[in-house]
Formats: structure tokens, sequence, C-alpha cells
């Protein structure tokens, strides 16, 4: 879109006008074939919708810049800044516009350092209601706020990589079972975790725990196994096929086909059976049923 003609000091020469836009040339565009000119801008967007000519209906197959005698006609025009109604009183020929506007102090746009003592930059027509506790104070906060995404993200990168990394550590200790050869394997009779045998402990008690806890450590378990199986010794933690006492005489049948690693524990207070139902030594039974992974603990008291 051209320039006002209101600007303008003095009549404008009608050819010098926009047959589009009805404003002073503006980057003047002309048609070679009719040689009318047409500000760049608005015969572009002409072109959009016509490719003929908006003057004479000549099709337009191409486009070049105005003659010369045209542009140096138009540069010699005399108007106002386009910053008058903000107090510039500037009047300049149309070829040194483009320049003053860069520098023009009475630009709403230009920006500005506060001196005030904030420091902030804004545009100009923004330091007339300018506050510098206000704007430091909204300042700070969006500052934050990309610290705090920032640093959410690095948050999350972080706890994927821990994840990673006790996952590969307790995929490390669970496949790691040479332990296990340090206990006896066997399989289990008819009896095995029925509460009808009353040496059966469903719910051990702290201090046989830390005994079975230092047998197993002792036998070379990793930590993180002793940990895992030292909370799956008690029945609420079983495999749902042994996790009461109906379920274990429903499956009474079922339970010797299971194989586990024994041991007699000796203790000044009590002795105990220990029995290690791994879930690597019973692939052969029902993995939702009476497997959980790595595997539980069964304790009976033996006198």
């Amino acid at each position: 879109m051209g320039i006002d003609v209101a600007r303008f000091c003095g009549e404008v020469d009608r050819d010098l006008l926009c047959p589009i836009c009805s404003f002073v040339l503006e980057d003047p565009i002309q048609v070679p074939t009719c040689e009318h000119a047409f500000c760049k801008s608005c015969i572009f967007e002409w072109l959009t919708r016509s490719q003929t000519c908006p003057i004479d209906r000549t099709t337009i197959d191409a486009l070049k810049p105005a003659p010369r005698i045209m542009r140096n006609f138009l540069s010699r025009l005399t108007l106002t800044c386009s910053n008058q109604t903000h107090g510039c009183p500037a009047i300049l020929t149309l070829e040194r516009l483009e320049a003053h506007l860069l520098q023009c102090n009475f630009d709403p746009k230009r920006l500005i350092t506060c001196q005030s003592g904030c420091g902030l930059t804004m545009p100009y027509e923004e330091s007339v209601n300018h506050n510098c506790l206000e704007s430091l104070k909204i300042e700070m906060e969006s500052k934050l706020a990309i610290v705090q995404k920032e640093n959410e993200v690095k948050i999350s990168k972080l706890q994927s990589e821990l994840d990673l990394l006790k996952a590969n550590q307790t995929c490390t200790v669970f496949t790691d079972s040479r332990w296990l050869t340090n206990f006896e394997i066997v399989n289990v009779n008819s009896n095995f975790c029925l509460n009808s045998n009353w040496r059966l402990i469903s719910r051990p008690v702290h201090l046989m725990l830390e005994v079975a806890r230092e047998c197993l450590s002792k036998s070379g378990c990793p930590l993180e196994m002793v940990n895992t199986l030292i909370q799956n010794s008690y029945e609420s933690r079983w495999p749902p096929g042994l996790r009461s006492k109906k379920a274990r005489r429903a499956n009474q049948d079922r339970l010797t086909a299971y194989r586990c690693r024994y041991r007699y524990v000796r203790s000044p207070k009590f002795n105990f059976d220990l029995n290690i139902i791994m879930a690597s030594d019973n692939t052969h039974m029902d993995q939702d049923i009476f497997v959980i992974n790595p595997g539980f603990l069964v304790l009976y008291l033996n006198f």
C-alpha cells in the first residue's frame, strides 16, 4: 500500500498515484505491455485474484521496476514524518524518509533504556506509564519461569537416566544367581505353606527377619535381592495362590510342583527353616498365580 497523499507538501501529480490504493506510489512496479505503474504490494495482492491489469485488463505476463524518471520524481517529493502525530516536526524528501525513520526520536516503537534505575529496555510508547518496580517484578517472574522450565526438563532427563541406571542395576542383581548354589534345592511336600501346619510363619517378627537377612547376606546374595526377598517374606506379599489359608488349601495338590532353596537356620532365640522360592527355579509353575519376581521367602519354626 502506498503513502497517504495528505502527508505530502503541495499537490502530487496523478501519474504518481497508485490506481489500486489511490496513494502515492511505494516501491513502484510497472506492467511492461501497458506501462501502468502500481505499488509493489498492491499489484502483488491483485495478482492473487486476477492475472490482468486492473486498468485495461491486459494480461500480465511479467513485471518490471518503474522507469527511472518516475522514481526520481517520487524521490523529490517532500512530506511529513510518519511520527508527526507523536510530535516529530520533520519535513523531508521521500528519498530521505527511510533513513530518518531509523533514528527518529519520536518513533513510539523505538527502543529506549530506562534512566530511572531499572535499566530495562522498552518501546518509547511504554515509557510514559513505566513503573520500575513493577517492570522488574515482571522481568524476574519471566526469567524465573524460564529457569523453572529448564530445570523441569533437566530433572526429567536426570530422572530418566536414574531410572535406566536403577533398571540396569536391578537387572544385574536379579540375574546374578550364583549365590543360590549355597542353598540346597528341594521339592516341597503337600503340607507346604498350609496353615494347618502350625509351624508356618506367615508374619515373621523383626528379629527372625534380621537372622534371615544375615543368612542371605553371608551366602553372597546381593543387597538389592536381600531387601526384596525380606519384603516378600510376609503372607500379604506372596503370590495369589498362597496369599490366604483358603487359597493354599485350594491349591494344595499343585504346591508339590514347587522347587525351593532350603537352609536350616540356627540362632540364640529360635531355629527355623528358610525356604527361598525363586521365579527362576519355578518357570514351570503358573506365573500369575504361584510366582512373583524375583522370588519370596517362607519360614518355618523348627524345634
